[in-house]
């Protein structure tokens, strides 16, 4: 079990256990303490329920890859055009 350090104290102490106040009071900050955890526990588990982002990289990093893909789809354009360039200068393809 999760408990924090700001937890109300529940022990009886020095009180008599006779003292019904004592055990009402004691009563009370149990369930406080409780509440405490299971609204921590909620917490987490709508952390690890929810999905993750579509996207967790940021928009300068995105950008940064779409750059790196255009050159390469434009490098490899022309790297496609010299080599069919060639072949037709060599004699390999028919004009």
């Amino acid at each position: 079990m999760i408990f924090n350090d700001d937890e109300r104290p529940t022990g009886r102490g020095r009180r008599p256990p006779t003292d019904s106040d004592h055990a009402l009071g004691q009563l009370m900050a149990e369930s406080l303490n409780h509440r405490r955890r299971i609204e921590t526990l909620e917490a987490r588990v709508y952390v690890v329920e929810t999905p993750p982002p579509v996207s967790s990289v940021s928009p300068e990093r995105r950008r940064a890859l779409f750059a790196l893909v255009r050159k390469t789809v434009t490098t490899t354009a022309l790297i496609i055009a010299a080599l069919l360039s060639a072949l037709k200068e060599l004699g390999f393809l028919k004009p």
